[in-house]
C-alpha cells in the first residue's frame, strides 16, 4: 500500500539535489521518462496550443492514471505557471520535448514527487520553497500529492536517486529487479 501522504507545516529545510543538472535522459528510469515526457508534452501544448505535438494527457490515461491524478498534473503546472515566483529566482529550467538532457527544475519536480511518494512531504514543501511564496506553496501542495498518489496507485514508483549509487559516466543504468 501507498504510504500515507499528509500535508505538514514545516520549516524550510536545506535539500541536496537528487539529480545533476544536464543528466542524460537514458540514465533515468520509466517512471522517471514518463513523468518528464508528460511535463514536457503539457509545456508544449501551454507554449503553442495550435502546434503539432501529442495531448499530454493521452499518455497519463494509457497509464492508467486515475482522473484525479491527471487533474493534480495540470492543476499543480497550472499554479506554477500563474504564481509569482520567489525573489531572486530565476525562470523554470524546463526544457523542450526532444531535448536529451534533464533541466534543474525537471530534477526538483521529479524530486519533489518522489519524496511524496516516500511519504517524505517535508523535502517537498522545501522543493516547494525553492520556487513559490508560502501562500501559493500551500495551493500547490494538494495536487501534487493527487499526482503522486495516482503514480503509485499506477505503480509507477520514482526511484530514490539520493540513495541510488551514481553511475559511472555512459553506463546505461541498471535494469529494475523484476517482481515476478
Amino acid at each position: 500500500p501507498p504510504p500515507a501522504m499528509t500535508a505538514h507545516r514545516t520549516s524550510q529545510a536545506r535539500l541536496s539535489p537528487a539529480y545533476e543538472t544536464d543528466t542524460p535522459l537514458d540514465r533515468l528510469r520509466t517512471p522517471e521518462l514518463f513523468l518528464l515526457s508528460t511535463l514536457r508534452l503539457w509545456i508544449a501544448g501551454a507554449v503553442d496550443p495550435e502546434g503539432r505535438h501529442p495531448r499530454w494527457s493521452e499518455g497519463c490515461h494509457v497509464a492508467g492514471l486515475r482522473p484525479a491524478a491527471v487533474t493534480g498534473f495540470d492543476a499543480f503546472w497550472r499554479l506554477m505557471a500563474a504564481a509569482p515566483r520567489r525573489p531572486g529566482h530565476a525562470p523554470l529550467d524546463l526544457r523542450c520535448p526532444t531535448c536529451p538532457r534533464l533541466g534543474a527544475d525537471e530534477a526538483w519536480f521529479l524530486q519533489a514527487v518522489q519524496a511524496l511518494q516516500a511519504g517524505e512531504d517535508r523535502a517537498t514543501v522545501a522543493i516547494l520553497a525553492r520556487w513559490l511564496p508560502p501562500a501559493a506553496q500551500r495551493l500547490a501542495l494538494p495536487p501534487l500529492m493527487a499526482l503522486a498518489a495516482g503514480l503509485l496507485e499506477a505503480e509507477l514508483l520514482l526511484p530514490d536517486r539520493a540513495r541510488l549509487p551514481a553511475l559511472p559516466a555512459g553506463e546505461p543504468p541498471p535494469a529494475p529487479p523484476d517482481p515476478g
